[in-house]
């Protein structure tokens, strides 16, 4: 069954196997739960799914619950308004049925962004379902959903229901389910927990003003025990402290060329490539504008072009007087984003990672760890939680320099532009390391890291990378 759930005792219910209180919301069980997460600027994925929504809400029945804790697509909400529709054989209406109370957020696609870096699920696995056949279990299943196999992969998630009496969901999603890929998640807390966790935290980015006053009584102590955990100068600290910041409506003043004016908003407040181009930082007047290659732009990861959005409308609300780290740290998350997808892999390949079977992934009995010197080892092949571990930034740029000098070679077009482009990324990674741990920064060091993009999107150093990801991704 397809609904967008908007009641997170729901959740909670789960977290405590109140079986009592389950059954006021569900009158039956079902197999398997998946959540949604997904960006709206995929756009053939959305038509897709807004087409097949109901055929799949009537296939699934009680072998899936598919739903969203967050940001539905809003085919969904319009779905579920419609009076006609009756939901008495598996819900409780009066329970669920008051789509006002989902969770939607100031920018979906920033935040689905940011889902993915709170789970630490690789945003190019977007979009994807959570998966469990318990909630108050810990752990979970990721997967993969494209517009052409959505039918597919959704259906054959409803065969476990079948299998279920005979073998775990392990055992189904190794030997039975070859529909699309699928990542196993390990973790301490149950995902009803995390979820909990998760939606407490971002409905402080909901567009809604009014849902604090309706959800806050179920969601402020998960919020208050989750946002006392995040260390503000960690990275998820400050994605998540620049996008609050970003939550303001005042926030829509970034500037653009008069023949550009028609972009200044959108619904959801994104910018595109063509549209990011053209955009000038608004600070004093005279206004400083940085142009953006088009090309160059488009070739970057979507998560990384997100980032990047989320630094220029953080740049433009920068005050002299106050730390810089905020706003800075997108522009340098974002790098490492694109270094991770095609530096790091260069190196993994040199200690005969297959690639691309395992972009991105753990492969099993390789060995892949540089000696950097004095005894550091950063190991380029590590397992956690069942998924690759990637070096820090700093790992990333030490390995590749090590690699490079013990085997002479580079994957850059000479050794000039190597060079150049290890200057940037090491000023870069030093700014990063200032700004997550107790240091002030200001405008200067702000101002450093947009000189540095802008020269990295107006030279050919990202165009060298995507040759780099093509290839480890395999087109």
């Amino acid at each position: 069954m397809g609904y967008p759930i908007n009641n997170y005792s729901l959740l909670k219910s789960f977290i405590k196997k109140d079986v009592g209180t389950l059954k006021n919301f569900f009158k039956a069980d079902f197999a398997l739960y998946g959540f949604l997460v997904h960006d709206p600027q995929n756009t053939n994925f959305n038509l897709k799914l807004q087409e097949s929504f109901f055929k799949l809400h009537l296939a699934t029945r009680n072998d899936l619950l598919f739903t969203a804790f967050v940001d539905p697509p809003e085919s969904w909400i319009e779905w579920v308004n419609k009076k006609e529709i009756n939901f008495g054989e598996f819900y409780n209406s009066e329970q669920l049925h008051n789509p006002q109370n989902i969770i939607k957020t100031f920018n979906p696609s920033m935040v689905s962004n940011f889902i993915c870096q709170y789970l630490n699920i690789p945003a190019h696995k977007l979009p994807f379902l959570i998966i469990s056949d318990d909630l108050s279990k810990p752990g979970y299943y990721v997967v993969e959903l494209n517009a052409d196999g959505l039918m597919d992969a959704i259906m054959g998630l409803c065969e476990f229901n079948y299998y279920k009496a005979d073998m775990n969901l392990d055992t189904f999603f190794e030997n039975i389910y070859s529909h699309t890929r699928v990542n196993k998640i390990t973790s301490e807390s149950s995902l009803a927990n995390t979820l909990l966790k998760l939606s407490a935290i971002l409905y402080e980015l909901s567009s809604d003003n009014e849902l604090n006053k309706r959800v806050a009584n179920v969601l402020i102590s998960a919020q208050e025990t989750e946002l006392n955990s995040f260390n503000k100068d960690s990275e998820l600290g400050l994605i998540f402290d620049g996008l609050r910041r970003l939550q303001d409506k005042a926030s829509k003043n970034l500037y653009f060329p008069s023949e550009y004016s028609d972009v200044l908003t959108s619904k959801d407040d994104t910018v595109s490539e063509r549209q990011i181009s053209y955009c000038s930082f608004k600070k004093n007047t005279p206004q400083r504008r940085i142009n953006f290659n088009e090309e160059t732009f488009a070739l970057l990861e979507r998560g990384s072009q997100l980032l990047l959005l989320q630094g220029i409308k953080l740049y433009d609300k920068y005050d002299d007087e106050f730390d810089s780290s905020v706003h800075i740290f997108p522009f340098v998350k974002a790098f490492e984003t694109e270094l991770t997808y095609s530096l790091t892999h260069w190196v993994r390949e040199q200690y005969n990672i297959e690639l691309p079977p395992f972009f991105y992934e753990f492969e099993p009995g390789k060995y892949a760890v540089v000696n950097i010197g004095r005894g550091v080892n950063i190991d380029f092949n590590k397992k956690k939680n069942q998924q690759w571990a990637c070096p820090e930034l700093g790992g990333q740029l030490a390995g590749f320099k090590t690699t490079r000098k013990l085997s002479l070679l580079h994957p850059f077009s000479s050794d000039e532009l190597c060079n150049s482009f290890l200057d940037i990324s090491f000023s870069l990674k030093n700014i990063r390391n200032r700004a997550i741990h107790p240091s002030f920064l200001g405008k200067k060091e702000l101002d450093q890291v947009v000189n540095y993009w802008e020269d990295l999107l107006n030279n050919d150093y990202f165009k060298e990378l995507y040759s780099l990801k093509i290839k480890y991704k395999g087109g």
